[in-house]
């Protein structure tokens, strides 16, 4: 299949599910509330919220730069050349961002390719790095949902109606042709990695180099505190979107709310629609409502302006940066297409 068509199908794919999931999150609920709630916001968070979503970025650009610094090539290839390669990972991760809200899933492979352009790094070796850089927050995440849960323990009954409430995806329930797609799929993957598995050994040897750097870099006490600094702009960053419509004191939210409610939005994102776009408004909207009491026109609101903000950020943000390096759009992702092909 043509390589064109194939992302096409992806990004429409990806975009249908997002319109799915987003009619599913506002049904029933009051539109023309949830737009009087949007119009009367104080739209004057919006610089500080933008200087936070910048900060985000920085701190995770340093996070993996301490892990890239540590990379077995780095000493020898890129150690005169630290300023030029800071700006490329700050790049590279704004310009993942942009990717992922048209094709999820899609943003770490672009940020890898992206910053492989810019210095001697091989994309393989980038991606070990960015595996190990988001293995951090999968640890975090894991410890902000069982602290969610302990700071729940008198609403269990309430948490697990809101787990239990999207899809009801009891095993019983799901349809043997889903089960019967992913064995196919599993099937085919496992078919693949059989046929390559020798065109791949030098691929998978550079991932490894790229993993191992979390664990090498001796750099632990910057990767603790960017950690620490992202995940608290996260919290910022869910936070301010709740005193831009006035939620704050009506319904007593405060920054242990946020963490609870940044949490369970979080496992939104992990659908794969564009950005979360849908899956991460549903969950929001359900957590606002059924764990807080909140209108479901104001949590609709809630996740409307706090996704839409970032959705405009990041593809700007995104845009302009590829503008100033100087390396079109789709000039990276043939490039991002060409490292998918196992090489014959």
């Amino acid at each position: 299949m043509n390589s064109r068509i194939r992302t096409y199908i992806t990004t429409g794919g990806g975009l249908l599910l997002a319109a799915l999931l987003l009619y599913l999150a506002l049904r029933g609920v009051d539109l023309e509330m949830m737009m009087d709630a949007l119009r009367a916001a104080s739209y004057g968070w919006l610089l500080p919220l933008a200087l936070i979503i910048l900060l985000s970025v920085w701190l995770r650009a340093w996070r993996w730069l301490l892990l890239l610094r540590a990379h077995p090539h780095h000493k020898r290839e890129h150690e005169e050349a630290r300023e030029g390669l800071q700006r490329a990972a700050f790049f590279s991760v704004m310009i993942g961002y942009m990717v992922n809200y048209a094709a999820p899933r899609a943003g770490e492979v672009a940020r890898a390719v992206n910053l492989s352009a810019q210095s001697r790094y091989s994309v393989s070796g980038i991606f070990g790095t960015v595996f190990s850089e988001r293995l951090l927050d999968v640890i975090v995440l894991a410890f902000a949902l069982l602290s969610s849960v302990l700071l729940l323990l008198g609403r269990l009954e309430d948490l697990s109606a809101l787990l239990g409430s999207p899809a009801h995806l009891q095993p019983d329930r799901l349809p043997w042709l889903l089960i019967a797609g992913g064995l196919a799929l599993t099937l085919a993957f496992g078919i693949f990695l059989l046929r390559y598995v020798k065109r791949l050994k030098p691929i998978l040897r550079s991932f490894w180099d790229g993993i191992q750097t979390l664990w090498k870099t001796p750099e632990r006490a910057g990767l603790l505190l960017s950690t620490v600094g992202l995940w608290m702009c996260y919290v910022l960053m869910a936070y301010i979107p709740f005193l831009m419509l006035d939620m704050v004191e009506p319904y007593s939210l405060t920054l242990l709310d946020t963490w609870v409610i940044m949490a369970l939005g979080a496992l939104g994102i992990l659908v794969p629609s564009p950005g979360g776009a849908g899956s991460y408004h549903y969950i929001t909207i359900q957590t606002l409502v059924i764990l807080y009491g909140v209108s479901s026109p104001a949590a609709a609101g809630y996740a409307i302006i706090g996704h839409g903000v970032q959705l405009v950020f990041f593809v700007a943000a995104g845009a302009i940066c590829l503008a100033i390096q100087g390396i079109p759009l789709r000039d990276l992702l043939a490039r991002q297409e060409k490292t998918s092909r196992p090489k014959k």
